[in-house]
């Protein structure tokens, strides 16, 4: 009897009551995903933030020797690596490879030597994408960022751009900070983290970490509950609402690795832009800034290293490095063609358009405009806003393969 005084108000009007109960059945779903989301994540987050802590501890330890602070990382990432969930064999594997490396790389000549390391190691990537379900493959992005680390090195120690030490060789390439998540920035970055700061300097410094590490799981929310409630449960705003879902579980990720790099003690540009992704110019601003560390070693250590071969045979070998890189998936190498085609045509018609109207409205925005028509005239605008419709329903298709449909 006292229930039912109590909700005397609710039976009044069918419509109201249909609305309360959407209303608490939708923030009630949101809660328990919130809660099971954060659960799932705990662990992991404590265990790689207090590595990140520890590496910044041994980088104020300015009394103990610069190699010294070097061998005292790479041996917190080796420690990371066997409290991480993979395979022990894939640990041991890892820092083998690091220690052949090592030994290797002190062996003159060193001319080839970018290629030489190159090509065996990416050989290995695929030799483990062949034999190893992928359903059992799930240290790929940890591999893949090894390998970018020490492609990346071995090139620039060819070019005999600075000379490195064993020990900064170990840290570089076994810091727990970018050890399971990247980026694979270069070696200099790494170098400029054990520049002598205070103790207050490297806390005010470590903060904007924490702030990182915020937009971190606030992306991880949209990504596994906010994208799940708010899009219809079907149509095109839920093949939208699928393909945002997992472009914000890639934003959790790079942001999740930047604020591990900020507390750590070593800094870089963003890795990705979201807000430019999600609304794009341009098809080729989503491939520059969907993985910037990603998208500047391909520019650097593969495109231009196969530009004196011709066009074709760069962008084919930088599409092939890619896609080993991300793993040798059909559906995934077919939506990273697709994304090279479109975002390859998409920008030669621009530049024609362009050419005709004297507009601006190429893909990337003019450093110097010299057109009739300017940025803010009406004609530029309206033809950039088309094109930007255009990448957003292209950005639906990027998401496909993780959503099990076909847009």
């Amino acid at each position: 009897m006292e229930l039912d005084e109590t909700y005397e108000g609710f039976y009044e009007e069918d419509e109201d009551v249909y609305f309360l109960e959407e209303e608490y059945s939708t923030s009630s779903l949101l809660s328990r995903c919130t809660h099971g989301t954060l659960d799932s994540v705990l662990y992991n987050l404590i265990l790689t933030v207090s590595f990140a802590v520890l590496q910044r501890i041994v980088l104020t330890l300015n009394f103990l020797s610069y190699s010294t602070r070097h061998l005292l990382i790479s041996l917190l990432g080796s420690s990371l690596l066997f409290l991480w969930d993979i395979p022990r064999t894939v640990s041991i594997t890892m820092i083998s490879t690091v220690i052949c490396f090592v030994l290797f790389i002190f062996t003159p000549p060193r001319k080839f030597l970018g290629w030489i390391v190159t090509l065996p190691t990416f050989a290995a990537l695929i030799f483990l994408e062949t034999t190893i379900a992928s359903d059992k493959f799930t240290y790929r992005g940890i591999l893949m960022i090894l390998s970018m680390k020490v492609s990346s090195l071995a090139f620039d120690l060819s070019q005999n751009k600075y000379s490195i030490t064993v020990p900064e060789i170990l840290g570089y390439l076994l810091n727990p900070s970018t050890l399971l998540f990247g980026p694979a920035f270069p070696f200099t970055n790494y170098r400029i983290a054990f520049i002598p700061q205070s103790i207050s300097t490297h806390f005010w410094s470590a903060l904007p970490g924490l702030l990182f590490l915020l937009v971190s799981l606030f992306c991880l929310l949209v990504s596994s509950c906010l994208t799940q409630i708010v899009y219809p449960e079907e149509g095109i705003l839920r093949q939208f609402g699928d393909a945002q879902s997992f472009r914000f579980s890639h934003y959790f990720i790079c942001f999740w690795a930047q604020g591990l790099m900020s507390v750590g003690g070593e800094e870089s540009p963003l890795i990705v832009h979201p807000h430019q992704v999600e609304l794009p110019r341009s098809l080729t601003q989503v491939v520059s800034l969907w993985n910037i560390p990603m998208h500047q070693y391909l520019f650097h250590y593969v495109y231009s290293r196969l530009r004196h071969l011709g066009s074709a045979v760069s962008i084919m070998g930088t599409f092939l490095v890619s896609s080993l890189l991300h793993g040798l998936n059909g559906q995934l190498s077919l939506v990273l063609l697709s994304l090279g085609l479109l975002s390859f045509t998409e920008k030669r018609l621009r530049d024609r358009l362009s050419s005709r109207l004297s507009s601006c409205i190429r893909s990337r925005p003019c450093s110097s405009c010299s057109h009739s028509h300017s940025s803010s005239s009406l004609l530029s605008i309206s033809i950039n806003a088309l094109f930007s419709l255009l990448s957003v329903y292209h950005l639906i298709y990027l998401g496909m393969p993780w959503t099990g449909e076909v847009p």
